[in-house]
């Protein structure tokens, strides 16, 4: 087992989380939400991020809230280190998508004259949605 954080939220139910948890950081933030659209923004969120403190968000926000927080099994979804052409094209294989993968490459290369060499290769795949590996969302309760 892998152990992951996905944290899925709205903004307003984060910002309630943190400031229970850790209400100095909310100052703070309220100091440079302040500040925003004035000349002083940008010194005083420069001067706001030097003095805050570090937080650990697992142990200082989320173990102090257990009551807001819900923890959902994920199913399989596979994680790929995609550093080279050959790991995007091992990991389209490992899911059974690889032909498909090729398909809308060599598409897209004849639909815009590009070569599909090593290093052009890499950039299509990159940029390519349909050679992504497949991402499940989970939602929970409101």
């Amino acid at each position: 087992m892998w152990n992951t954080f996905v944290c899925v939220t709205r903004a307003t139910t984060l910002w309630d989380i943190v400031r229970q948890a850790v209400p100095d950081l909310c100052v703070a933030f309220v100091t440079i939400y302040r500040t925003l659209g004035s000349r002083q923004a940008a010194p005083m969120t420069a001067h706001g991020y030097q003095t805050m403190r570090s937080v650990n968000f697992s142990s200082e926000v989320c173990e102090r809230c257990v009551s807001w927080l819900r923890v959902l099994p994920v199913p399989e979804v596979g994680w790929s280190d995609w550093r080279s052409a050959e790991r995007i094209l091992a990991s389209r294989q490992r899911i059974g998508k690889l032909d498909e993968c090729l398909a809308w490459l060599e598409k897209r290369a004849a639909a815009f004259a590009l070569p599909i060499d090593e290093s052009s290769l890499s950039r299509h795949l990159a940029s390519s949605a349909l050679c992504r590996e497949p991402r499940h969302a989970t939602t929970l309760p409101q």
